[in-house]
């Protein structure tokens, strides 16, 4: 009913992973897992607008790496879109 064992082992692995670097901390922290992932999923949008606007690599580089600051730095991420804009011009 679950799915099969690959599926099951998927999802005990990705519970795991985001739960993690919750060990041993009394407060309550947005979970790395779940910042990661969030990166993960600028970066493909950022490819995709370098991809429209032919953006150099170097751009879309700087562009991560702001990202990825700004998020490791925020509890919350407030406008996901237009942070993920902001750092675009930024870099640019």
């Amino acid at each position: 009913a679950g799915g099969s064992i690959e599926t099951i082992l998927k999802r005990v692995h990705n519970y795991t992973e985001m739960n993690i670097s919750q060990m041993g901390k009394e407060e309550k922290k947005t979970r790395t897992g779940y910042k990661d992932r969030q990166k993960k999923e600028a970066f493909v949008q950022m490819n995709h607008v370098g991809d429209a606007l032919s953006l150099h690599q170097a751009v879309l580089q700087r562009a991560k790496e702001l990202f990825s600051g700004f998020r490791d730095d925020r509890e919350l991420l407030q406008q996901f879109k237009g942070v993920i804009a902001a750092c675009l011009c930024e870099a640019f």
